[in-house]
């Protein structure tokens, strides 16, 4: 099944929890983001549309906002497989110029864990298959009492401990 097929078949995450984020707010003007999450395989998956404010080279996407997505959507699998982490290293190849306003698709998993260090892949994927983007991160896992820390937390955010 291609990714898109895939992503069709899951029901869509919620985005209300998003609004303030700076990937997936939907302004029609930069990103138009929304997520999935498949229970089975663990995969975090996002559909996405850049416009003219995702734009670098002249009628193509930023390469910061294709990082930005794909940094995203490697959190929220950390997240989504009940392990909050923040990024620690980002590293992104570039495979091919994303042109704005065409429809692709993100898909990310873990790949390991060892101690607070979480490992997570990620790729962005055209309709047709075409690779533009691959990344990879290492993410820590922090505790309830540091992300308190960072600032307020939504209800529900963590399981009971």
């Amino acid at each position: 099944m291609n990714l898109q097929k895939k992503i069709e078949s899951l029901p869509p995450i919620p985005m209300e929890h998003y609004q303030e984020s700076f990937v997936s707010n939907n302004r029609d003007d930069r990103m138009q983001v929304q997520y999935f999450f498949d229970k089975e395989n663990r995969h975090f998956y996002a559909e996405v549309g850049f416009a003219g404010l995702a734009q670098g080279p002249p009628g193509h996407v930023h390469g910061g906002a294709v990082a930005a997505v794909l940094d995203e959507v490697m959190g929220g699998t950390a997240w989504l497989n009940d392990i909050p982490v923040m990024t620690a290293q980002l590293n992104v190849s570039f495979l091919a110029p994303l042109k704005l306003d065409k429809t692709v698709f993100a898909d990310s998993w873990l790949e390991g864990k060892d101690g607070k260090k979480v490992f997570i892949k990620s790729k962005l994927i055209g309709p047709k298959g075409r690779i533009y983007a691959i990344a990879e991160g290492i993410f820590v896992q922090l505790s309830k009492d540091k992300l308190e820390l960072i600032g307020d937390l939504p209800d529900g955010l963590f399981k009971a401990e």
